[in-house]
């Protein structure tokens, strides 16, 4: 096979969305046969196993890995597939989930005219508030070129709505890390490291996210945000004797994601376990020396009192918070709805 991108989808018991996933990749304007399609089974109990040999078996360019044992996370099947992968262009799928069908076509189009290290597009998500998915077309739609110097700030760390190069991979041994929560921003981050040139498109959503209410976001406990925090600290340890990275701005917009997971997610059930973890969360910025501007959005509200070891009325407050949010108005608001 002689293909231009590799997409890579780590699958596991994915029998109701994994033919709808796979045919948005079979059918991209791109064109089917200048695509590795990479699927890695991980040890799979439902149909999931029988529906890639059957892709396999119409196609030559579906690579089918099975795993013999399930490993719980979707990173060691990405690892695998950057492994696997022959194209000097790399993409990543959940299989859940779907492309839009010019998304291939768009960033090779993109690659062949500036030779970005990376190129970015918008998402979007279908969840219980948005049920239908409105395409979007990347034609006339904003190239932001990020300067150089703000690459390794960029904010949009989700791997999904990006194309890679396997070169800057492989050079660099870029992998996931293992048996982690967050392992795509561990990823992106050490990728952009190694960024020259990135290109930008927020406005065109390539990728399509579908949002499951009983997925494996929405069983996180504070245990796993604690991972979150340990694999900032990884890193960190990597990145840290960089003089030119303002941590703070590096960091802030994760802060406040993890601020928003406690109450997005549920988190603050036991008052006492959520002490220890603000706790933690607090103790890390310190150790970052967190310095970043913090406005009035909820979660800086509440950075701003975990920052002064106000920990009591931070809780207070991101209860308070929780309870609008479960009423969809935080979401609707969030989304311009």
């Amino acid at each position: 096979m002689n293909c231009k991108i590799s997409v890579i989808i780590p699958c596991y018991n994915a029998e109701s969305t994994l033919k709808r996933c796979i045919d948005s990749v079979v059918n991209q304007t791109f064109g089917f046969e200048n695509i590795e399609l990479i699927l890695y089974d991980d040890a799979s109990t439902d149909t999931t196993k029988e529906i890639i040999e059957d892709y396999a078996k119409q196609y030559e360019n579906v690579v089918p890995i099975y795993s013999k044992e399930n490993s719980g996370f979707p990173v060691r099947g990405r690892n695998k597939g950057i492994e696997t992968a022959t194209s000097d262009y790399i993409m990543f799928m959940d299989n859940d989930d779907e492309y839009d069908l010019n998304v291939c076509e768009f960033f090779y189009s993109e690659l062949e005219k500036t030779d970005a290290d990376l190129i970015s597009c918008g998402k979007f998500n279908l969840d219980t508030i948005t049920t239908e998915y409105t395409p979007t077309s990347p034609n006339g739609k904003e190239r932001i070129n990020i300067a150089k110097d703000d690459i390794i700030y960029f904010e949009d760390r989700f791997i999904w709505n990006k194309i890679y190069k396997r070169s800057i991979l492989i050079e660099n041994g870029i992998l996931f890390p293992e048996g982690k929560y967050a392992e795509d921003l561990y990823f992106t981050i050490l990728y952009l490291q190694h960024c020259d040139s990135l290109i930008d498109v927020p406005d065109y959503n390539g990728y399509i996210r579908h949002v499951q209410e009983d997925s494996i976001s929405r069983s996180w406990d504070l245990n796993d945000l604690t991972g979150i925090i340990d694999v900032d600290r990884m890193i960190y340890s990597k990145i840290a004797d960089n003089p030119n990275i303002d941590f703070s701005r590096l960091y802030k917009k994760e802060i406040g994601i993890l601020l928003y997971k406690l109450y997005s997610l549920h988190l603050l059930k036991e008052k006492k376990e959520a002490y220890a973890y603000l706790k933690y969360l607090y103790d890390f910025e310190k150790e970052i020396s967190f310095k970043g501007s913090l406005d009035g959005k909820i979660q800086d509200i509440a950075n701003k009192l975990l920052l002064k070891k106000r920990f009591n009325l931070c809780y207070n407050y991101l209860k308070l918070v929780e309870k609008v949010y479960d009423s969809n108005i935080l979401r609707k608001l969030y989304r311009g709805l």
